[in-house]
């Protein structure tokens, strides 16, 4: 319980763990479009 409440405070609190799941999540919708048009470029 004890650590329940410590750990969301400090990934609330720290911006980097926020601003790097964002790059992360760009990233990986950017890769995932790239993979979807070379599919379509290829099979198409």
């Amino acid at each position: 319980m004890l650590l329940g409440s410590i750990v969301p405070r400090s990934i609330r609190q720290s911006r980097w763990t926020r601003r790097i799941a964002g790059v992360g999540l760009a990233w990986l919708a950017l890769e995932l479009a790239l993979a979807l048009g070379a599919a379509f470029w290829l099979f198409g």
